[in-house]
């Protein structure tokens, strides 16, 4: 039998009514469809399974529920999250592992080489796809490829603008395509990514500007499933089970948890930080400085975020001068306008997370000319 040149992977729930845009640019190009369905109710499979036979690609798929894997789930109620208190439980099940559960779709996958696809996601310019296929046939050398992946916003209000219109809320660089190794797999409970593969037998990966260009709408799939502050309470039901087993959270966990706690529980975001290790890499260093400005921010320390802010700035964090540029606006300080011009320009177009988004570069523009 031969085998399959591009395995597309993807997890889904109730992703019928999207999942179309997704897959129907890979006519020609996707061999098979490879899915792990976390509970969906509304057809998802079957639509899959329709689109597979009209754009001629094979499909295989694993289902995981909280009944089938309980293991991989928890019940989104307070009790979850004893003794911190979470806003809003929704009374669902919430994805305990989402690594454990994509690697369950990797074991479907047959082809050379695997692309990492979300039900809402859309694939910009498919016949890249190809070439970067043949770009890896001819560099055995390089497993994975990652490629510019834009998030939309649905509008501005929330940010001051006010136009009601779509745009880009930033653009970062994501792992999309790899090569079907065994050493390559998901890792972490949440914001799951693919092992980078630095291992001894030479393996590596690149960056490219070019590549698969994939936008993701953030459709909130399912009319509303998503469960509110799902990551926070991912990365805070595993720092409880830590600590419940007298395990030491990871340094994953703990800046993630801190993250997303920021500015919904801050001071968890300060003790959660607390925890990490004296010495980080400079990346984790910058945004441990970030986050700690942030939830400092929010709790109307102002003095104090303002230092953080510059110390992630120091490690590399350009993101935290225009954080600290608006914070100063708001506050009516006399030095924000020549400090949001400069931080602007620092991060025009450069890449988010370590760089401001386009949204944020864009409300700091409407700032700066209402005169804030």
């Amino acid at each position: 039998m031969r085998t399959p040149r591009l395995s597309v992977h993807m997890i889904v729930r109730n992703g019928a009514k999207v999942v179309s845009r997704a897959l129907r640019p890979l006519v020609g190009i996707a061999d098979e469809i490879c899915i792990v369905d976390t509970g969906s109710t509304d057809g998802t499979p079957d639509a899959i399974r329709k689109i597979c036979d009209d754009i001629v690609a094979s499909f295989s798929g694993v289902a995981v529920t909280p009944l089938s894997r309980p293991d991989l789930y928890f019940p989104d109620i307070p009790e979850s999250y004893a003794p911190h208190v979470v806003p809003e439980c929704s009374g669902a099940y919430i994805l305990r592992d989402w690594a454990a559960a994509r690697n369950l779709g990797l074991g479907q996958c047959r082809g050379r080489y695997i692309m990492k696809l979300d039900a809402d996601d859309e694939v910009l310019t498919p016949e890249n796809i190809l070439p970067a296929l043949d770009y890896l046939d001819n560099h055995p050398d390089l497993d994975i490829l990652a490629c510019p992946y834009e998030v939309m916003s649905h509008g501005l209000e929330s940010h001051g603008l006010g136009d009601g219109s779509v745009r880009t809320d930033y653009v970062t660089m994501y792992t999309r395509l790899w090569r079907n190794k065994s050493e390559i797999f998901f890792r972490e409970i949440c914001h799951d990514n693919v092992d980078w593969c630095r291992r001894l037998d030479g393996s590596n990966w690149i960056m490219t500007n070019e590549g698969l260009y994939v936008r993701d709408w953030r459709d909130n799939v399912g009319n509303g499933t998503r469960a509110p502050h799902r990551n926070l309470k991912t990365f805070l039901v595993e720092y409880l089970r830590c600590h419940l087993a007298d395990v030491a959270p990871s340094p994953h966990v703990l800046i993630y948890l801190a993250d997303e706690s920021a500015e919904v529980m801050p001071t968890l975001a300060l003790a959660v930080l607390d925890e990490l290790p004296e010495s980080l890499e400079n990346n984790d260093e910058a945004w441990r400085h970030f986050t700690r400005a942030r939830a400092l921010e929010h709790m109307g320390l102002f003095t104090d975020a303002g230092w953080y802010y510059r110390k992630a700035v120091f490690h590399g964090w350009d993101r935290a001068s225009l954080r600290n540029a608006l914070m100063l606006a708001r506050r009516g300080e006399q030095a924000w306008r020549d400090l949001m011009e400069t931080a602007i320009y620092r991060n025009e177009g450069h890449f988010y997370p370590r760089y401001a988004s386009v949204l944020e570069i864009e409300a700091a523009r409407a700032i700066l000319k209402s005169g804030g």
